[in-house]
């Protein structure tokens, strides 16, 4: 586990991904004849995607150091030649493939069909919950022939806590940026 503030904010953005990702889908399919309602429900939808594009961003740029110390670290021999650290291709997916999925993912919600369309919201969803997580490196870890039960026991630990955890983390996020943005307000004003 990662120490200090990168690794808390890793943790704060994984947190708001799962919980957008469970949130809005959730919030697409509430139907109600109150307008201020309705509308309030698609102001959280439009904040929780501008939220997940700027995310995703911030996210892959507080992995760059991880891949300055995999690619660019080196040993130095005792004839001061150096040589490249070399890393098993299961630790190298581990730590890039999330950043990297998270980060095309989020800036595909640029497309304005993929949150407006309420299939194509839920199914982008779906994809944001399933691909950046490290169960599916896991599995396609275990597709190449490697073993990843351990590394699956660390992520499966309090699962539920942690999802519950995200949800409320999210939820309270998107009203805090729908407050800020001063939109809320001409919502409840109408």
């Amino acid at each position: 586990m990662e120490n200090g503030i990168t690794g808390v904010l890793k943790m704060f953005f994984e947190a708001l991904f799962i919980g957008l990702a469970i949130l809005m889908p959730v919030a697409a399919f509430i139907k109600t004849s109150n307008l201020k309602f309705l509308q309030a429900k698609d102001l959280f939808i439009l904040q929780g995607v501008q939220a997940l594009r700027i995310m995703g961003v911030f996210y892959a740029m507080l992995h760059i150091p991880d891949v300055y110390s995999v690619y660019f670290a080196s040993s130095e021999l005792s004839n001061g030649s150096s040589v490249g650290i070399s890393f098993p291709v299961s630790y190298q997916l581990f730590l890039f493939y999330p950043p990297l999925a998270y980060l095309i993912l989020t800036q595909l919600l640029w497309i304005k069909k993929l949150y407006i369309k309420k299939t194509a919201l839920i199914t982008f969803c779906f994809l944001l919950l399933v691909f950046p997580t490290k169960n599916f490196v896991a599995i396609v870890s275990a597709l190449q022939g490697q073993d990843p039960t351990s590394a699956l026991s660390i992520y499966n630990a309090n699962f539920f806590a942690r999802v519950g955890l995200s949800i409320v983390i999210s939820f309270f996020t998107a009203f805090a940026l729908m407050v800020l943005s001063g939109k809320l307000k001409n919502v409840v004003e109408k």
